[in-house]
């Protein structure tokens, strides 16, 4: 068997592999977050196809272009919204959701106009878009990773997950500057280095991807009831002001079962514990910023008494709120208040 067989091999293999584990995820469990895996994988699975097709008929390569174009502009999103379901189990997909998979459609569009020039642009869009969407989902892990233990493990194959994306969000660019049949092969090992390797992690911690275990039934009177003394907790005991704070932590201080805290938290607040956490810490810095017998303190100093550990975190959340920096923000007060 020549070397050029093994990597086609390899690939049908890797293909095959992504479509089992497709179908062992909708065994294991219909959840959200395994549907959104499961056309992750799926469409991860027509993307190396592309690439052994690239390898059979080298005269059709602007296709294998083109259908990988389609692919990669629909895993950015599925890949951000993967992220989103799996840090928060309440969430549920909206009208607005689907306008992700606007430049997939699009891209589908074009099928009869398709040409070389056509397909190369069109993937160098795709490979934009899902880049965007790599780092937005990234980002929103290192967010809602925050809340849990480091060898929690939803954290730790959330983790395996993104590094694997970024590997291969780095070969599927390295396409465009090596346009031979190298990159193909180095599609379809990569592809099968990470989809194996991330299956055999999983199968040690397989109940990730089943239903949790039916646990305590809470009404809503209960869910209200807890989501009041995480209300009063977070505000009126200023737990929020904790830069160390986590659901654990609070569950602690509840003396209750983190699950039943986090559960509480999102249909009481109807937001996840960073989105609470955040808002309450930027309110927080409003009222110090806006306070005449605070003026003496310092933004940082402002920051780390609202409940922030680091200075980005708190400039890039608190202008993402107010369109304004800390600083102009307290200019802009004490101006309209030697107006008045």
């Amino acid at each position: 068997m020549t070397s050029y067989e093994i990597i086609l091999l390899i690939g049908i293999l890797a293909v095959s592999h992504s479509i089992f584990l497709c179908f062992v995820l909708l065994r294991l469990s219909k959840k959200l977050a395994n549907l959104l895996l499961v056309f992750l994988l799926f469409l991860l699975s027509i993307r190396i196809g592309t690439c052994i097709g690239g390898l059979l008929y080298p005269s059709l390569e602007f296709l294998s272009a083109y259908f990988g174009a389609i692919t990669m502009s629909a895993i950015g999103p599925l890949f951000y919204l993967y992220q989103t379901s799996l840090w928060n189990s309440s969430y549920k997909p909206t009208a607005r959701d689907y306008y992700h998979f606007i430049p997939s459609v699009f891209t589908l569009g074009l099928f009869y106009f398709v040409h070389i020039n056509l397909a190369l642009v069109l993937y160098i869009i795709s490979l934009i878009v899902m880049t965007i969407y790599v780092v937005l989902g990234i980002k929103k892990f290192f967010v809602s990773s925050k809340t849990v233990q480091p060898e929690n493990h939803k954290r730790k194959w959330a983790l395996y997950f993104n590094l694997g994306i970024v590997v291969l969000s780095i070969i599927f660019i390295s396409q465009l500057f090596f346009l031979d049949p190298h990159a193909y092969i180095l599609v379809v090992v990569g592809s099968a280095f990470i989809s194996y390797a991330l299956s055999i992690w999983s199968v040690k911690y397989v109940r990730l991807f089943m239903h949790e275990p039916k646990k305590k039934i809470y009404s809503k009177k209960n869910v209200k009831e807890l989501g009041e003394k995480i209300e009063e907790a977070l505000e009126t005991d200023a737990l929020f002001a904790d830069p160390q704070l986590t659901v654990s932590k609070l569950a602690r201080h509840l003396n209750t079962r983190s699950y039943l805290v986090s559960r509480a938290i999102n249909q009481y607040y109807k937001k996840s514990f960073p989105e609470v956490l955040n808002e309450l810490r930027i309110k927080r810095a409003e009222q110090l910023l806006s306070d005449r017998n605070k003026n003496h303190y310092t933004i940082e100093a402002i920051a780390y008494e609202s409940g922030f550990n680091t200075l980005s975190a708190f400039y890039s959340g608190f202008k993402k709120v107010n369109l304004k920096t800390p600083l102009q923000f307290r200019k802009q007060f004490v101006s309209e208040k030697k107006k008045t």
